[in-house]
């Protein structure tokens, strides 16, 4: 099945956000780092499936915080392949490492989400 978009959405992020503008700059950096934890197994995933390609730099692919969020994206800034397909094909392999993980990645934000809770008496 194709899918124009490979992303896990948070009903209240808005909310959220605000809420977040409120806590410590410390506990906002727990939290990306946490992020990036859960993002780390589409990464690992995401490497394994596209090390396959002779010529893929795969040690490039990782999770990078943003300000919304945490994508994993491979970092290299040229053609890492001879076919004009690559950088499609590789997309492929990564949105197919996040549906295999997805029900672990909404599990694993919601347990933050409840802990960052509790922390910050939400």
């Amino acid at each position: 099945m194709a899918r124009t978009a490979a992303t896990v959405r948070v009903s209240g992020l808005r909310e959220v956000n605000r809420a977040f503008k409120r806590i410590d700059a410390s506990v906002v950096a727990e939290v990306k780092d946490e992020l990036k934890k859960l993002a780390e197994p589409v990464a690992a995933d995401s490497r394994e499936r596209i090390g396959h390609y002779a010529g893929a730099s795969t040690s490039t692919i990782k999770p990078y915080p943003t300000m919304k969020g945490v994508v994993v994206r491979q970092a290299q800034k040229k053609k890492t392949g001879k076919r004009g397909d690559f950088g499609a094909l590789q997309m492929g392999h990564l949105m197919s490492s996040l549906d295999d993980h997805e029900d672990q990645i909404v599990e694993g934000v919601e347990d933050l989400l409840d802990w960052l809770g509790r922390k910050e008496g939400f």
